[in-house]
């Protein structure tokens, strides 16, 4: 399964276009984690910058599989399904 990590800030949101192929949820909310560990060793920013930012991971028709907070200095994933909704553009 493809899935997709977009980050969403109170302002907008980075849309992850290319994926990441993954076997199953497991993986998923590893790659995440992985996502959001790169992010946080890349930029310095402090935890108050973050806050109102989240990871979503989405399959390929949209569909909310997995949120992150950025925000947070332990990272809990909600999983879904959280809500029924597709990300729009």
């Amino acid at each position: 399964m493809r899935c997709y990590f977009h980050l969403l800030s109170p302002y907008g949101m980075i849309r992850d276009d290319a994926g990441v192929e993954v076997t199953d949820m497991r993986m998923a909310e590893a790659e995440a984690l992985k996502a959001i560990q790169e992010i946080r060793q890349e930029d310095n920013d402090t935890e108050e910058e973050w806050q109102g930012w989240r990871l979503n991971v989405t399959d390929c028709s949209g569909y909310l599989l997995l949120s992150i907070s950025l925000s947070s200095s332990q990272t809990s994933p909600e999983h879904g399904p959280l809500h029924p909704r597709v990300l729009s553009s």
